[in-house]
């Protein structure tokens, strides 16, 4: 019988295995400089640990335009949003 997963991935295992419209790999710093956010903010949303929805929400955007992706803030493991 196959199990099926509780656990939601992080954003980084997303991004990781994901690819931008033209297949190149997604970076933290490209998340960052597509968003204006630091790259520790860029990190924290990355490992799933507590940040500003709206922070989550910016990294979201810019990950889903360079991939045509529609990835929301409920695919994701996330500690908490403050």
């Amino acid at each position: 019988m196959k199990q099926i997963p509780t656990e939601k991935p992080t954003f980084q295992h997303i991004r990781q295995q994901a690819r931008t419209r033209n297949g190149q790999r997604i970076t933290r710093q490209d998340i960052t400089n597509l968003t204006g956010l630091s790259l520790g903010e860029v990190y924290i949303v990355d490992i799933g640990g507590y940040s500003a929805k709206s922070t989550v929400h910016q990294v979201l955007q810019a990950f889903n335009k360079v991939t045509g992706q529609r990835l929301t803030i409920d695919d994701i493991l996330r500690a908490g949003v403050v």
